[in-house]
């Protein structure tokens, strides 16, 4: 898989994300999830049913494992959630079952990663403010906590977060 390889897609793209233990990397243009095969550069398009009404997804992220998707869904609103997913594969064929968000309301979501297969980290801020903050929750919502910036050089506003299992966090401001 080396070199870099033309594509079709285009448009204002999402950061890309690779899915562990496959030949194949995803990012969001617009609503919808491309998945690009690694050995024929060939993209499928997913459209993400929630992101209809003018929405557009802006970060993604895959479980360690590769088993289960996060992303940041900004709405026609203006608001932006954070959201987990399913991948779904079978047969050939893949698919991505979202439901509902699992940030709480009053939260502005821009970026996630995963600090482990059940625990996720989120950076953005509360909703009516500037003020920036970092979120840790489960996979399903559960057990969220919100916190300052901590060491941050102020006036902090984090833009893009990354992390690794067993791994410190990263967070360019």
């Amino acid at each position: 898989h080396a070199g870099l390889r033309p594509t079709s897609v285009r448009g204002a793209l999402s950061r890309p994300a690779f899915a562990p233990g496959r030949a194949e990397v995803w990012m969001a243009v617009g609503s919808s999830l491309v998945r690009i095969d690694l050995d024929t550069a060939r993209p499928r398009v997913y459209p993400v049913p929630i992101v209809s009404g003018g929405g557009q997804i802006i970060a993604l992220r895959f479980s360690p494992e590769g088993s289960r998707i996060a992303l940041v869904i900004a709405g026609a609103n203006g608001g932006t959630q954070l959201y987990v997913g399913a991948v779904v594969r079978g047969a050939g064929q893949v698919r991505v079952d979202l439901h509902e968000p699992i940030s709480p309301i009053g939260v502005v979501i821009t970026d996630v990663a995963w600090l482990e297969p059940f625990k996720l980290f989120a950076i953005g801020r509360l909703a009516g403010t500037d003020d920036s903050r970092t979120f840790v929750t489960g996979v399903d919502g559960t057990d969220w906590t919100n916190s300052t910036l901590g060491n941050l050089p102020a006036p902090a506003h984090p833009d893009a977060v990354t992390a690794a299992t067993a791994s410190n966090v990263w967070v360019s401001s």
